[in-house]
């Protein structure tokens, strides 16, 4: 449900929004950062988060918008967004996120960028939602799925700004006191992170979000917030990247889809023909992998990978079957 196309095509704005939290748009807590607001039980910092922070910061330096978009992008580049994983929602904490390299719903999204936020210095909290469009259809047919978002407030620049993890965009103007956010979403409640905020199982959350729904009595109202910081993605990378994850987690399928996208967006990019050409090779396809790697040596003639996948392709003797 991503107000984004570009991001919808990457599966990576994906936000099935099944939580909620009790109570409707009731009033809010003055905008004053508490002391502590680094860290939490489910976003505790683990090796591969911190060395994707340290990654973020050696290339935006001192910007601390650089820095928000940065941790913004890595998620979206190298975490893959997986369907079939929605019923581990609100059950994985951040570590997991990172070292499985998986992502389902907003929820992820944005347990996975908060964690990115405290691991730069950043305070940060989720703010959950009810969405509008949901409350409507839920009134005329209560079997209908809850669908709520995730949101992250951060603390930059003397301020909070409101950070939308599936659209990777950072709002401006954002006034936390305000009971309605972009994208038809009501506020709910915030909290430092989805146990905090009570919600640790799908069924749980959907509960709640019904009964929140049962006692919201308000009407949204549009905020437009303008959408002042973005995430610029690198399309063929963040494709090549996370068809990689789907291959080394054997899901050939996936994996090749979006090896595929990445090359018909740029048809010479050198990660991806050399994947595909691994790929290819080991799936017993020596001819196909033949041709990944003859165009990766056009690109770079002097690719030693290339070069050795070549070879190994013209000794191996195929073993017949399809590249799915």
């Amino acid at each position: 449900m991503s107000r984004f196309p570009a991001a919808r095509g990457l599966l990576l704005a994906v936000c099935l929004g099944l939580w909620g939290c009790a109570g409707g748009a009731a009033p809010r807590p003055a905008a004053v950062p508490p002391p502590v607001l680094t860290a939490s039980a489910q976003t505790a910092a683990s090796p591969e988060i911190e060395a994707a922070a340290a990654g973020v910061k050696k290339a935006a330096g001192n910007d601390d918008y650089a820095c928000l978009l940065g941790a913004m992008r890595h998620v979206g580049e190298h975490l893959a967004y997986d369907a079939s994983s929605s019923r581990d929602q609100f059950r994985r904490d951040a570590a997991t996120l990172f070292r499985q390299r998986t992502l389902d719903g907003c929820s992820d999204f944005a347990l996975a960028e908060l964690a990115l936020f405290r691991a730069l210095g950043y305070p940060s909290r989720l703010v959950l939602t009810m969405n509008a469009k949901w409350l409507a259809r839920y009134r005329q047919n209560p079997l209908a799925l809850p669908n709520g978002h995730s949101f992250i407030e951060v603390w930059v620049a003397g301020r909070w700004h409101l950070a939308d993890p599936t659209a990777f965009v950072i709002y401006d103007g954002y006034d936390p006191n305000a009971p309605y956010l972009p994208g038809n979403e009501i506020f709910l409640t915030r909290a430092l992170d989805f146990t905090d905020a009570g919600l640790t199982s799908v069924d749980a959350a959907n509960a709640r979000l019904r009964a929140a729904a049962e006692a919201f009595t308000g009407t949204y109202v549009n905020p437009d917030l303008p959408e002042r910081w973005k995430v610029d993605f690198n399309y063929p990378a963040a494709f090549a990247n996370l068809g990689q994850v789907f291959l080394d987690q054997d899901r050939p399928a996936l994996g090749v889809r979006l090896l595929r996208k990445s090359l018909a967006l740029r048809p010479d990019y050198l990660p991806a023909l050399l994947a595909l050409g691994s790929h290819s090779l080991e799936a017993g396809l020596p001819d196909e992998a033949a041709g990944y790697f003859r165009r990766a040596l056009a690109v770079d003639p002097h690719n030693s990978a290339a070069a050795a996948g070549l070879a190994r392709a013209r000794a191996k003797p195929a073993v017949g079957g399809g590249n799915g």
